[in-house]
């Protein structure tokens, strides 16, 4: 618990304007520890005030871990795959792939 709490530290970076940023260690970091405290049965309030981390920050750290990239889908016309559109969880559309050009989207993607 101690080295999360640490690597959280020192992974923080404050900049002028007050603004604070986390490393992805630290944000790696977080997130486990919140994941063992959630075991224990404690609280995502608890495992944020022992990090030093904005409850909702944590909240959203955890829930990006958690969202997977790409979801399966059901082709419902498989005649015409010339004109396959991938949309990402962001919102980004990549249109145009032949089936190649989705199967290498999903491997440098994963």
């Amino acid at each position: 618990m101690r080295s999360a709490i640490r690597l959280v530290a020192a992974g923080r970076e404050e900049s002028r304007g007050g603004r604070v940023r986390f490393d992805g260690g630290a944000k790696r970091a977080a997130v486990q520890h919140a994941e063992r405290v959630l075991e224990r049965g404690g609280s995502l309030k608890e495992a944020s005030r022992a990090l030093g981390v904005a409850y909702e920050t944590l909240r959203r750290w955890r829930a990006v871990r958690r969202r997977p990239l790409v979801r399966a889908v059901e082709v419902a016309d498989a005649h015409d795959v010339s004109r396959l559109v991938v949309v990402l969880p962001g919102g980004v559309r990549v249109e145009g792939l032949d089936v190649a050009g989705v199967a290498e989207l999903a491997r440098r993607l994963s």
